[in-house]
């Protein structure tokens, strides 16, 4: 599975709605709906991927959770791998903006200009959460337009 920032994961790109989604992956193993957030996730227990579709942009996928172990960013294989490693290999892929966060033993580093958030267990990358990119107005740049 191969993460393209700011467009998706593979043949998933932002901007989808659910219907377009399950013609490509199928049924969702399980849907739940957050009324609260107002947003409704697909989880694909196969893939150990969560698809997140929000009301507010038009029912669109804008964020993907994905903890697989076959997950390749900038191909190489990444879920196991050392912060540090990660760390370097944003570096070297032109990521400047860094935010950390600690939490007992889970940590995570968001990276604002691929609004990605790699969440780390015991200093080993666990999950990628990334989002669709937003123009200067707060507005999706979807991949599909």
């Amino acid at each position: 599975m191969i993460i393209t920032f700011g467009v998706g994961i593979e043949e998933i790109k932002f901007g989808l709605v659910p219907s377009e989604v399950i013609e490509i992956w199928g049924e969702p193993d399980q849907i739940k709906e957050d009324e609260r957030e107002d947003f409704v996730v697909y989880y694909y227990n196969e893939k150990m991927t969560k698809l997140y579709f929000y009301s507010e942009w038009g029912d669109k996928l804008v964020t993907i959770y994905i903890t697989n172990p076959r997950l390749q960013v900038w191909n190489q294989k990444v879920i196991g791998t050392k912060k540090m490693q990660i760390e370097r290999m944003l570096d070297e892929n032109g990521i400047q903006s860094k935010v950390y966060d600690d939490y007992d033993m889970i940590n995570s580093i968001f990276c604002e200009e691929i609004w990605s958030i790699f969440g780390f267990e015991y200093e080993r990358l666990t999950t990628i959460e990334f989002s669709v990119l937003e123009d200067e107005n707060g507005n999706g740049k979807w991949p599909l337009a």
